[in-house]
């Protein structure tokens, strides 16, 4: 059991990629942190969305690739070791976004909001 203390508030969202050496958090603190648990360090922050992060959903063919959905509405793509967001729909929803699910074979990504 291992406690991580990363985020300066609530933590929304946590999700292990597919390699399960990387570990992804979402919070309401506007920030995205990314995690090697064999080593236990932070490895990136991430920064884009302009309020909360509410969820985060990996990419289930290439490992480095991930979806997040924040409370502006915004649906942002993110690449494990690039430092800022590779792409994004700043109005997808009109409202929050609370759930992102990727397509068995990737090709489609599903999303969850309030509209």
């Amino acid at each position: 059991v291992c406690t991580i203390h990363a985020h300066k508030a609530t933590v929304m969202d946590v999700k292990w990629n597919g390699n399960g050496n990387w570990l992804a958090t979402a919070s309401r603190d506007h920030l995205i942190k990314l995690f090697d648990i064999r080593t236990m360090k932070e490895l990136w922050v991430l920064k884009g969305h302009k309020k909360d992060v509410n969820t985060i959903s990996w990419h289930p063919v290439h490992e480095s690739l991930f979806a997040s959905g924040g409370s502006d509405g915004a649906i942002l793509f993110w690449m494990v070791g690039n430092g800022r967001e590779i792409g994004g729909m700043e109005s997808a929803h009109e409202g929050f976004v609370w759930n992102l699910s990727w397509h068995p074979l990737g090709h489609l990504l599903c999303s969850g909001a309030n509209d």
